[in-house]
């Protein structure tokens, strides 16, 4: 067998940027015939192949597509970076058996039985009741399996400190990057029309005028929407937070506590950029939560108190300092002009969306969903086949107004029909489970992949709160970027599981992998 010739984060950095350039010949403003566009879907093709054929550095690509997918091209063909992985993941599957190089013995049956269910609705609503034309519904298709062949790539990864030191590595880069492009965007410094700066798309087009004080702007990072970038910094604190508390982070990882500081720091400015009032809440409580787990010491491997002074510090500090710059005195304001609102917020105006600026949306979407049975829906497409389905009209012949339903919920059963929209959400929700259960049993035990079990239990818990009022099937790329997160925290169970972090014979768990020894 070949060697593996793993990357380093400057490595994984240098490709990602030259994916970038080789992407730019894609964009019609770079690409001044199709021969040009050909040059660089061989080049990034070629690079891709570069790292997991010859260099058969898995979780390396995996990082590669991650960085890639925080910046947009091809969205309208249903994103490059998906139909890439597409491309590439089907010949790797072919010649290559990622659980045994990775030494996973055991079977996914759940998820598997899951995913099924989900692509064989998914097929059906393609053959019955997609209306695009055979090309159109083929990107669609295949951005689709992009998205589960890479989630079947990452949720077979081994998580050893060295992956995870180098995740938190290129994910403290994008942040610092995507914190700079955001006060660019704030401040519109720099003007160019590329994806490098989030701003090669009409979606992610800065808010001028009477949006907001001093002509500022809403940002959205590279990600194009900003509510996607108000959730992206969320859910990346609900991550981080355990780490910082934790002795494992540096000891074990030897990832310095100030970066997560840093990191935590920076995400929550991406919050305050884009004044997102529903990720600010969701913020409060998750460190809320977090901090009553901390206090009541429920969590061996949550064990360095000190370090939750330094994030105390730096926001005491830094917040009241810098604030104005990032978005702190409009996030005020819209709070309190949300204030005599509260007093009469109610669960049913929650779900109706009358309490959360999403009453005509909600409105909009019961009613598709009343207008059929949606035994099937449309399924899953490029930009313009998930309008039709979510609004019933071709969207380039008739402007709706908006681009989705804002919802998630709202947004599953017109592409996968009730039955695909319910193994979609049990995906999400057997993944949850499953990391607060093996948080629970092992919380005795100091290991850093109990910290991050922690820390996906928060994220996935607060993603699911969060998603009823956005959707990430707004942005393709960021689709990507959901089922990275969501393989590699199945990696991480079963990783814990196969570490045998416990020799106590334990009875089987609910939702657990099959695997014929008993011994966890």
């Amino acid at each position: 067998m070949a060697k593996i010739k793993t990357l380093t984060a400057v490595g994984i950095l240098i490709l990602t940027f030259l994916a970038q350039i080789f992407g730019h010949l894609l964009l019609k403003n770079y690409m001044p015939n199709a021969a040009v566009g050909g040059v660089g879907f061989v080049l990034v093709a070629l690079l891709f192949t570069y790292v997991l054929f010859i260099r058969r550095d898995v979780f390396g690509f995996i990082l590669i597509v991650y960085i890639c997918s925080h910046f947009s091209y091809a969205d309208n063909q249903g994103g490059l970076w998906n139909l890439m992985t597409f491309g590439v993941l089907v010949i790797f599957f072919f010649v290559s058996d990622i659980q045994k190089q990775e030494g996973f013995l055991q079977k996914d049956y759940p998820m598997s039985i899951l995913i099924g269910i989900f692509l064989l609705w998914n097929f059906a609503g393609w053959a019955i009741k997609n209306p695009m034309p055979l090309v159109s519904m083929l990107e669609g298709i295949a951005a689709l399996l992009g998205f589960l062949l890479m989630f079947k790539l990452s949720s077979n990864v081994r998580i050893t400190p060295d992956r995870v030191r180098l995740f938190l590595t290129v994910s403290f880069f994008m942040v610092l990057y995507q914190f700079a492009v955001a006060l660019n965007q704030r401040y519109m410094l720099v003007d160019w029309n590329t994806p490098l700066i989030g701003n090669y798309s009409k979606f992610g087009s800065l808010l001028e005028g009477d949006e907001l004080d001093n002509k500022e702007a809403i940002t959205s990072g590279t990600l194009r929407h900003f509510e996607l970038f108000g959730e992206y910094g969320l859910l990346l604190t609900c991550l981080l937070l355990p780490l910082l508390s934790a002795s494992t982070t540096q000891k074990v990882i030897r990832f310095g506590s100030n970066r997560v500081v840093i990191m935590i720091f920076l995400c929550i400015a991406f919050i305050m950029l884009t004044s997102n009032r529903a990720a600010a809440v969701l913020l409060v409580l998750a460190i809320a939560f977090f901090y009553v787990l901390f206090a009541i010491r429920l969590f061996s491997s949550i064990d360095r108190v000190g370090n939750q002074a330094k994030v105390i510090i730096v926001v005491a500090v830094l917040v009241p300092i810098i604030g104005v710059y990032v978005g702190l005195d409009q996030i005020i304001k819209d709070f309190s002009d949300l204030a005599p609102r509260l007093a009469k917020l109610s669960i049913g105006g929650v779900v109706s969306g009358e309490d959360i600026n999403r009453g005509e949306l909600v409105s909009a979407g019961a009613l598709r969903l009343k207008s059929e049975s949606w035994m099937f829906g449309y399924g899953y497409g490029i930009p313009q086949s998930n309008q039709w389905a979510w609004f019933g009209v071709d969207t380039f012949k008739h402007d709706v107004g908006v681009t989705d339903l804002h919802s998630l919920y709202l947004s599953l059963p017109e592409l996968f029909g009730w039955v695909g929209s319910l193994a979609f959400v049990s995906m999400i929700v057997i993944t949850e489970f499953r990391l607060f259960i093996v948080s629970l049993k092992y919380r005795r035990k100091n290991s850093f992949l109990l910290v991050l079990a922690l820390g996906f239990t928060m994220f996935w818990g607060v993603f699911l709160v969060n998603e009823y009022k956005i959707s990430i099937f707004r942005n393709p790329n960021y689709q990507m970027l959901f089922w990275i997160w969501l393989g590699l925290s199945n990696s991480l169970v079963k990783t814990i599981y196969l570490e045998k972090l416990s020799s106590v014979q334990l009875s089987p768990l609910p939702f657990q992998f099959s695997n014929r020894s008993k011994t966890i």
